[in-house]
């Protein structure tokens, strides 16, 4: 089984996405193939994969740091909130429509 490494922080805003991208970057150096994933993310902006899903932008960004490219499958649910009553759910797992 492949190693596990999870990072976490009690606030949002606290630099784990920029901590994560340079470990990617370092395991890339070395060999090793790490892959990005964030079950779930709110937000406003989102980046577009080549497969025409979506995914947040710090898992795009996680992803280029070790040159792999990013899927949706990094990103499953994507919330983006249209007003302060509505939030648009991307998944590829169903269509929310």
């Amino acid at each position: 089984m492949p190693a596990a490494l999870m990072i976490q922080a009690t606030t949002s805003d606290a630099g784990k996405s920029a901590l994560v991208a340079g470990l990617y970057r370092i395991l890339f150096r070395r060999s090793v193939s790490p892959a990005p994933f964030k079950s779930q993310n709110s937000l406003l902006n989102s980046a577009v994969t080549t497969q025409g899903g979506k995914v947040a932008r710090r898992q795009a960004s996680q992803a280029k740091a070790p040159g792999v490219p990013a899927l949706a499958d990094m990103n499953p649910v994507l919330l983006k909130p249209t007003s302060d009553k509505v939030t648009q759910l991307f998944s590829q797992w169903f269509d929310a429509a």
